[in-house]
């Protein structure tokens, strides 16, 4: 059995662009909030120096996974552009081969 299968690598581009995109934006608020999620201790006691601690921990835990997310944003659009080119030369090899007939 075989099965057609139909690559519009146009749509492949813009999806990589758009990709990308969503990757430089995360990556420009991740840095313009950074400062803002380390929080200063209410007072010096105790339970308000551990909570502003607890909740800047949390906060660079959270900024960290962003950015391995981030990057696994950016390899699939990697893995898409490379996909998407080689469609393009195994159909333009294709096209040279029939045209050659």
């Amino acid at each position: 059995m075989t099965a057609n299968l139909s690559v519009d690598t146009e749509h492949l581009s813009e999806a990589v662009r758009r990709l990308e995109s969503i990757a430089t934006s995360l990556e420009k608020t991740i840095g313009s909030h950074r400062a803002s999620l380390t929080v200063a201790p209410a007072g010096s006691d105790e339970v308000s120096v551990a909570a502003a601690k607890s909740f800047s921990d949390s906060a660079e835990l959270f900024s960290d996974q962003l950015v391995k997310g981030i990057s696994a944003i950016r390899d699939v659009a990697g893995a898409l552009r490379e996909q998407t080119s080689a469609v393009d030369s195994h159909d333009e090899a294709v096209a040279g081969d029939l045209t050659a007939l």
